[in-house]
C-alpha cells in the first residue's frame, strides 16, 4: 500500500512539473530578428518564417521579421534563395540568422535571359497571389514569397514595393490589420506610390488609428496628378478618419467634396456610399440631451435650358439638397447642396 502511495505521489509531482514546463514555454512573446546573407551581410527579403505554433510571416525589405513564439518553439526559415534553416527559440533576445545563398550565376550564363525569365516569373507569382487573395491566405502568401525570390539580393525597388503592397492587401482582406500596416510601410519604404498610401490610410481607419490616417493623407490633398477615382477615395477616407476623430464638420466637408467629383465623373457606386456616409455622420453628431437638429431633404430632376429652340431634356442625376436647422435659443440654418 505504501509502495502504491509512493508511485501515485511521483505521478502527481511529475504531472505538476510537466504542466509547469508547458506553462512556461506556452507564454508567447514577439520575437524580432533579421535574416542576412553571409558574404554581403545584406538582409534577405521575402524569407518565409514559420513557427510550429502556427505563426507565419515574411522578412521585409531589410530582411527583418517579427513573429509571436514561445521558448522552445521551432522556427523554420525558407526561401528559394537559400538553404532551409531551423532554429529552436531559447530566449527573447534579438535573433540574427546568417545564411548562404544558392542562386549564384554560373560562368558564361546569359544574365539578360535570366533577368527576363525572373521578371516573367515574378509577375506570374504576383498574379497567382492576387487570385488566391480571398480564397486561401497561405497560398497567396506563398506566391508572394516566390515572387520576392525572383528579385535577387539587389532587389528591384518598384517590384519589391508591389510585392509588399500585395501582401498588405492579403492581410487587409483577412482583417489582420497590424500585419497589413507593416507590409504597406515596407512597400512605401521601397517605393512611394499614391495607391499604397491610400491603402495604408484605409487600413489605419479600419484599425481605428484615425490620427495616423489623417496625418498620412492630409498632405496628399495638395497633389494635382490624381485621377478622379483616387481623389474621391482620398476625400472619402479622410472623411472616415474625421468621423473617427469626432470632427463631423470636417468629415461632411470631405464627403461633400468627394461627392462633387463622383457626380461630375459619374462614379455611381461612390455617389451612393458618400450620401450614406453624410447621413451617418450627421446622425453621429446628434446629442439627444440637446435640441435635435432638423434635416430637410429635397431632391428634384431639373431640366436643361433650351438650346437652339430644341425641347428641354431631363438630367439623368437629380440634385440632392440637405438643409440642417439647429433648434435652440438662436435659429441657425446650414444648407448643403450636392448633385448626385
Amino acid at each position: 500500500m505504501a509502495k502504491f502511495f509512493y508511485i501515485c505521489v511521483l505521478l502527481v509531482l511529475g504531472s505538476v512539473k510537466g504542466y509547469a514546463q508547458i506553462s512556461q514555454t506556452g507564454s508567447n512573446f514577439e520575437l524580432q530578428g533579421v535574416v542576412k546573407e553571409k558574404e554581403s551581410n545584406q538582409g534577405l527579403s521575402g524569407v518565409a518564417v514559420t513557427a510550429n505554433n502556427g505563426e507565419y510571416t515574411l522578412t521585409n525589405a531589410r530582411g527583418e521579421f517579427k513573429i509571436r513564439v514561445g521558448i522552445g518553439h521551432e522556427l523554420v526559415f525558407e526561401s528559394p534563395k537559400m538553404e532551409t534553416v531551423r532554429y529552436r527559440v531559447t530566449s527573447k533576445d534579438y535573433l540574427e540568422i546568417e545564411v548562404g545563398t544558392t542562386n549564384k550565376d554560373n560562368i558564361g550564363s546569359s544574365r539578360s535571359s535570366k533577368g527576363e525569365r525572373s521578371t516573367s516569373l515574378y509577375h506570374s507569382y504576383i498574379d497567382s497571389a492576387n487570385f488566391y487573395k480571398k480564397k486561401d491566405i497561405r497560398k497567396s502568401i506563398d506566391f508572394i514569397t516566390q515572387s520576392l525570390s525572383q528579385l535577387g539580393i539587389g532587389n528591384n525597388k518598384e517590384q519589391l514595393a508591389m510585392a509588399y503592397s500585395t501582401l498588405g492587401e492579403v492581410y487587409q482582406y483577412h482583417k489582420q490589420y497590424d500585419l497589413a500596416i507593416s507590409s504597406y510601410k515596407d512597400a512605401l519604404n521601397a517605393n512611394k506610390t499614391l495607391r499604397t498610401s491610400l491603402l495604408l490610410g484605409k487600413t489605419y481607419v479600419l484599425n481605428k488609428e484615425y490620427g495616423e490616417a489623417e496625418k498620412l493623407l492630409s498632405p496628399l490633398v495638395k497633389m494635382t496628378n490624381m485621377v478622379p477615382f483616387q481623389r474621391v477615395e482620398l476625400y472619402e477616407t479622410l472623411g472616415d478618419a474625421y468621423v473617427g476623430l469626432g470632427d463631423v464638420d470636417n468629415a461632411v466637408a470631405f464627403y461633400g467634396e468627394g461627392l462633387k467629383i463622383a457626380d461630375k465623373n459619374q462614379i455611381a457606386p461612390k455617389t451612393i456610399d458618400l450620401n450614406s456616409k453624410i447621413a451617418t455622420a450627421y446622425a453621429k453628431e446628434t446629442d439627444f440631451r440637446k435640441p435635435m437638429p432638423i434635416l430637410i431633404i429635397h431632391w428634384s430632376f431639373p431640366q436643361d435650358k433650351r438650346h437652339n429652340g430644341q425641347s428641354r431634356r431631363r438630367r439623368k442625376w437629380p440634385i440632392f439638397t440637405i438643409k440642417k436647422i439647429n433648434m435652440g435659443r438662436k435659429y441657425n440654418c446650414a444648407k448643403r447642396v450636392w448633385r448626385i
